[in-house]
């Protein structure tokens, strides 16, 4: 069974997957979704760099300071390249294949991957995105809008798969 992605809006999609995904790990084993996002994250981050980079100056290290506020700068620069580069490869139509031996995915630099049922930890139905979290560092993600669509494949072609959020 074929489904496409519906993405409708790609930077909700992408920062609601990216979260999951960042914590797969604390989703399957509490089953719960209720944490920040990916943006959130990095913010915190942020904020933790300057209350460091402040101290440094209240303390008189103006040279520690602009090391930490250089490390923002790189910081920042790489996850906001890492967003938009992932932005680019999602543009396209994103396919997925679903069928008895597993799900198919041929979007990525036209190199088909098939992720086989006891690779798929887990299916997460958020607010605005489907993540398929796999045992790889590799995750899938789908618009909302192909929710029944899922569902349908999921209890056609392997019922067992954990879902989470349904």
């Amino acid at each position: 069974m074929k489904i496409e992605a519906n993405i409708t809006n790609v930077f909700k999609c992408f920062n609601e997957a990216r979260r999951i995904a960042k914590n797969k790990k604390r989703i399957i084993k509490t089953e719960k979704l209720s944490l920040k996002t990916y943006w959130v994250s990095k913010l915190i981050i942020l904020g933790s760099y300057l209350f460091l980079a402040l101290l440094l100056i209240f303390n008189g290290c103006i040279m520690g300071a602009n090391i930490i506020i250089f490390l923002i700068i790189i910081y920042w620069l790489g996850s906001f390249f890492r967003v938009i580069i992932s932005f680019k490869m999602r543009k396209k139509a994103l396919v997925l294949v679903f069928n008895k031996e597993g799900i198919t995915d041929e979007s990525y630099l036209g190199i088909k991957m098939v992720f086989k049922w006891e690779k798929i930890q887990a299916v997460v139905f958020g607010t605005y995105s489907i993540t398929i979290l796999t045992d790889t560092p590799y995750y899938l993600f789908l618009g909302i809008k192909a929710k029944n669509k899922v569902v349908d494949a999921l209890n056609k072609y392997n019922k067992e798969v954990l879902v989470i959020g349904l």
